[in-house]
């Protein structure tokens, strides 16, 4: 055998490995669009491009469009109630401007004081007291996680997208000593007082393990739903499923 067929065969094998992926026991979930009515096709497949990138890390995942519904097939030992926050979650990430009177209460992102009525506010609502400057449009599809400087913690890179680097650095800028908080949806990830002109990145950190690093990345990545998700209970039209993954 010439030397050419000599490693023919080692890298046959390492190509059926690794192309085959996952072969292991499968569950599987299906999602329709949460409203009264069906989503349009159009719709229904952004949303499941969406979700494809959202469970990037899942090894093994799989996300088909069956009419109105989204199948996302996931290894039977991953956690459901994890899939399904991942994929319910509508995912819209905001730098909010938040006014001078509204203050973190010892420093807890969920709960604020509002000093000139004298009263608290959930997130939710210090948000909407709040000047959105920027949202998860303007970023560039790259965030990435990287190491804290406190062992087993993580944060999440975030850039800027090339046309929007400049107006972000012009804002915080413009609003030194005011709090920006970084919200995905209506909960505040972060709320850093601006200190200096911040050119087009940063980090989201908030003590995250790993995995939910990963999950905020890849959330970030995919941007928000073009509609809100459920699942689709058994006995409604749709089903949770296993099957033991053989061929």
């Amino acid at each position: 055998m010439s030397h050419p067929a000599r490693i023919l065969l080692p890298l046959a094998v390492v190509w059926l490995v690794i192309g085959c992926g996952y072969r292991g026991p499968k569950q599987y979930i299906d999602f329709v669009a949460a409203g009264s009515t069906a989503a349009a096709p159009a719709a229904v497949t952004q949303a499941a491009d969406a979700l494809q990138v959202r469970l990037r890390s899942v090894q093994g995942t799989n996300v088909s469009v069956q009419g109105d519904r989204i199948r996302v097939g996931v290894p039977a030992n991953e956690d459901r109630k994890r899939i399904i926050a991942i994929c319910t979650k509508h995912g819209e990430l905001t730098f909010v401007l938040m006014p001078k009177h509204l203050a973190m209460v010892a420093g807890n992102h969920e709960l604020w004081e509002d000093q000139r009525a004298g009263k608290q506010l959930t997130a939710a609502e210090a948000l909407k007291a709040g000047t959105r400057a920027f949202d998860g449009r303007d970023l560039a599809p790259k965030s990435a996680v990287i190491p804290s400087d406190r062992p087993n913690e993580f944060g999440v890179r975030f850039e800027f997208r090339r046309d929007r680097r400049n107006a972000f650095k012009t804002s915080t800028a413009k609003h030194v000593t005011s709090t920006l908080a970084i919200a995905l949806d209506d909960g505040i990830l972060m709320a850093p007082v601006i200190k200096s002109p911040v050119p087009g990145t940063g980090v989201i950190s908030g003590g995250f393990d790993a995995q939910e690093a990963a999950d905020l990345r890849d959330l970030i990545n995919s941007g928000p739903l073009p509609m809100d998700l459920r699942v689709d209970e058994p006995g409604k039209g749709g089903a949770t499923q296993t099957d033991s993954g053989q061929t």
